[in-house]
């Protein structure tokens, strides 16, 4: 085999290897769309029965992202059916690009990146309305609790008015005691009277 026979098939194995390179890699990028667009629709539909929708503004989303992953999803089905039908245009010597080829790619990649943005703002604006939800339902936490302290502040104005006997009944308790009777010495002389002196009798004098 001579030097000119044996660099053209090494040019003939590297066409077709780097031919083949190229057909796998377009399929790789087709495919990692479709596995992409797949999960991104069955996390969208988990984020829905976890989470659920609280506004308009959410639902609008999750409806623009469910619906340009789905887009995509099918665009890449298309895809694969319409290149089997590209390859059997070029073996009938129909050569040239497919248009329908250009836009499904285009409207592939576009629907992809079109719902990750809008996946993206809606977990965004999910996480800033939980956040906004806890707060509140601190903030209403610590005001009963001061609710509840407060309302015990006053409890003995509450309980029954107690009579004033039960606190003052000892105070004056020395009047109750019993008057102590005098000596009997004394009420003797307090009750009668003095008795009067004998009168003085005449002095008489004797005859002497």
């Amino acid at each position: 085999m001579t030097e000119q026979e044996i660099t053209a098939q090494k040019e003939i194995e590297f066409y077709a290897t780097a031919t083949a390179a190229w057909f796998d890699t377009k399929l790789e990028r087709d495919k990692s769309l479709l596995t992409l667009s797949a999960g991104g629709i069955g996390l969208l539909i988990t984020l829905l029965s976890t989470i659920g929708i609280h506004s308009v503004e959410i639902l609008i989303l999750y409806a623009a992202a469910l619906f340009s992953f789905i887009c995509s999803l099918v665009a890449v089905l298309w895809i694969f059916k319409r290149n089997a039908v590209h390859l059997e245009n070029i073996n009938r010597g129909q050569e040239g690009s497919d248009l329908v080829l250009d836009l499904l790619d285009n409207a592939a990649i576009f629907c992809f990146f079109l719902a990750v943005v809008l996946s993206s703002i809606m977990g965004i604006s999910s996480a800033f309305y939980s956040f906004q939800t806890q707060e509140s339902l601190m903030a209403n936490g610590d005001k009963s609790r001061h609710m509840a302290n407060d309302s015990f502040s006053g409890i003995k104005n509450m309980l029954p008015a107690q009579p004033e006997t039960l606190t003052k009944s000892f105070n004056n308790a020395a009047s109750m005691k019993p008057a102590v009777p005098p000596p009997a010495s004394t009420q003797t002389q307090t009750s009668q009277p003095a008795a009067s002196k004998p009168a003085a009798q005449p002095t008489t004098t004797g005859n002497k």
